[in-house]
């Protein structure tokens, strides 16, 4: 949830605490993933059919219009015969079909999408 959700929850429901309204960042510790030993992340790679000599661009999540598909898209076109990227798109959504034959449409070499990783 961004700020602006925050504010925009706690203006239409004026019956929330606003202390126990809080957001939580979508993150991670980068110093946490390098320990991760080289062989396991190219097992991790293996398994989910992603190359190994390619900078992986993940997205995870909702895929819906307030996600700007639209402009996921467009850097999907723009990069499709870029080697040197992976894009993986996990999720689903309102706009999951759309982006899905677009995908199917155009065959990119360089990206994979999943509703959910198996």
């Amino acid at each position: 949830m961004s700020e602006r959700n925050k504010e925009y929850i706690l203006e239409h429901n004026s019956w929330l605490d606003h202390s126990k309204v809080e957001i939580c960042p979508n993150s991670i510790e980068p110093l946490e993933f390098n320990e991760i030993p080289k062989d396991e992340k190219l097992s991790i790679r293996n398994k989910h059919n992603l190359p190994n000599d390619s900078t992986i661009i993940v997205y995870g999540g909702n895929l819906g219009k307030p996600q700007g598909i639209d402009f996921l898209m467009e850097v999907l076109e723009s990069n499709k015969n870029n080697s040197d990227v992976f894009f993986l798109i996990v999720g689903g959504g309102t706009e999951y079909s759309k982006i899905s034959n677009w995908i199917e449409l155009n065959s990119p070499k360089n990206c994979l999408l999943y509703s959910m990783l198996p």
